[in-house]
């Protein structure tokens, strides 16, 4: 009707020849506004994760406004609440929206809703959005990590960083490891120790291969993030260069060298007695495995054996070896207690030529026995004279460095001055360390005997192996201990074993590392 009647009235002017002022004539058409102009949804706590604002649509014109959509443009954490168009709006009628923000991450945000309506000026409006999310954010990268392929023993590593990228400190509470075997974590601090923003740790996870397979781990970081746990994984495929199987026929009587020193001091007589008379023990023990033995002992300054090189096959070599082990009580002996150098000087007139050739045998396993109550002195002589320069050159004498073996007799209870110097060389070689100061001498011969016949035999490796996969065994039973691998000499040394029976040693090849 209004409309009609601003018709009739410019028909009425114009007939009378009367002006109309274009500007004094009301618009009839629709006019959007949109208040306020940029919606800012203010800061967020990332514990909270969410906010609301507000915003009107209002029609300021004449005609009917019609809303045809309302759209939040791109991808943003911003959205309508409720989507309530198309819709239409009469003169001074408003319409609220509501738009919402999702943190999803730390820091400032931004996004735009669009308003597309018929007015005819304005169709399309708008409206800048923008929040800011704050609080603590804990990231752990690489969140994923493939070592890929890794040959058998090869190591890698990765550095997986826990950093906060919050703007507000962060607690990192505790770190769970779960992993399969070859995978293992070196974390830089141990929780619970706090972040603050920008700040990071190291966890680094390494790979060291030991055998062929698919590993994993998994490392899961909990702390105030208010999204919880944070998780890492890492995967690697294990793969060797191959199997192996080396084995020998175990031989009848591996040849053992044995050179017993005793200390022939005045407090060592009755000592050097029941070694004697406990001589018929220790070949007994011997014998249960093999007869191939070479037996010297040395007393005197010289470093010649007394009685010679003693074997199964010399007459009455029970007697021999008593008489052996108590010469020198009537004799001025310099070095009586620096039995390392009775040895060394014993070793050495093993060449040809020399009171002592013949003895030593380049496969055979070598154990020296020292029985004494006093430490080993040869430094007293020469500073250099320590235990580990004697076992340096001993090692020189066999094929391989643990087919020599260092055992005592010695003051290991406080009746004489100590056991310095050959306690450290017994535990370099494992060898075995007895007592001197009981009189009970029963099971000593024995034990020393069946220390003699450790490592004794050695299978070869035709392959560098992963030693940690190295598995041995004597006709298929699984030695669980009793054998040790020399790198040095790529082979296994294992205990006397019965005659005849099968050793053999399974492993994986060694891969080439890049």
């Amino acid at each position: 009707m209004r409309t009609l009647s601003i018709l009739l009235l410019l028909t009425a002017c114009s007939e009378y020849g009367l002006g109309l002022d274009p500007d004094a004539v009301p618009d009839p058409r629709p006019d959007i506004d949109v208040q306020p102009g940029r919606l800012d949804l203010g800061s967020v706590d990332l514990t909270v994760g969410s906010a609301e604002g507000t915003l009107q649509i209002r029609n300021t014109g004449l005609g009917r406004l019609t809303v045809d959509s309302l759209t939040i443009l791109d991808e943003s954490p911003f959205s309508l609440v409720e989507d309530p168009a198309p819709f239409q709006l009469g003169e001074a009628e408003t319409r609220e929206i509501r738009v919402r923000f999702d943190a999803s991450a730390p820091g400032s945000s931004e996004g735009v809703l669009r308003i597309l309506s018929d007015d005819p000026d304005e169709s399309g409006v708008d409206v800048p959005l923008s929040a800011r999310a704050r609080g603590p954010w804990l990231t752990v990268e690489p969140a994923t990590h493939d070592f890929g392929t890794s040959p058998v023993p090869c190591e890698k590593e990765v550095d997986v960083i826990l950093q906060n990228l919050g703007d507000a400190p962060l607690t990192v509470d505790a770190v769970d490891w779960e992993h399969d075997p070859d995978l293992h974590l070196q974390l830089e601090r141990e929780p619970p120790f706090e972040l603050g923003p920008a700040s990071y740790v190291v966890a680094t996870v390494r790979l060291r291969p030991t055998a062929e397979g698919d590993v994993s781990g998994a490392l899961t970081v909990r702390s105030t993030d208010p999204r919880g746990p944070q998780v890492a994984t890492q995967t690697a495929e294990r793969r060797g260069a191959g199997s192996r199987r080396d084995a020998i026929a175990i031989p009848a009587d591996p040849p053992v060298d044995l050179i017993i020193a005793v200390d022939r001091s005045a407090s060592m007589e009755d000592d050097a007695e029941r070694l004697a008379d406990s001589f018929g023990e220790f070949v007994a023990t011997l014998g249960a495995v093999t007869d191939n033995w070479h037996l010297g002992v040395v007393t005197l300054d010289g470093g010649c054996f007394n009685e010679g090189t003693l074997t199964t096959r010399t007459p009455d070599y029970e007697g021999a070896f008593a008489r052996a082990v108590t010469t020198g009580e009537d004799r001025d002996i310099a070095d009586d207690e620096a039995l390392f150098s009775l040895v060394d000087r014993a070793i050495a007139n093993t060449a040809p030529g020399r009171c002592n050739a013949g003895f030593r045998r380049p496969d055979a396993a070598l154990h020296i026995i020292a029985i004494t109550d006093e430490p080993e002195r040869s430094t007293d002589r020469a500073s250099s004279l320590t235990w580990d320069h004697f076992v340096a050159r001993w090692r020189a004498e066999v094929a391989a460095p643990t087919l020599l073996k260092i055992s005592g007799v010695v003051d290991l209870g406080g009746c004489g001055d100590g056991a310095d110097g050959y306690a450290q060389a017994i535990a370099e070689t494992d060898g075995i360390a007895l007592s001197i100061c009981s009189s009970d001498w029963s099971d000593t011969a024995s034990s020393l005997a069946r220390a003699t016949l450790t490592r004794t035999l050695t299978v070869e490796l035709s392959e560098d192996p992963v030693p940690s996969t190295i598995r041995v065994a004597v006709d298929g039973e699984t030695l669980e201990d009793g054998w040790v691998y020399d790198a040095a000499a790529n082979a296994v040394i294992v205990d006397a074993q019965p005659v005849g029976a099968e050793l053999e040693a399974r492993y994986i090849v060694a891969g080439n590392c890049p």
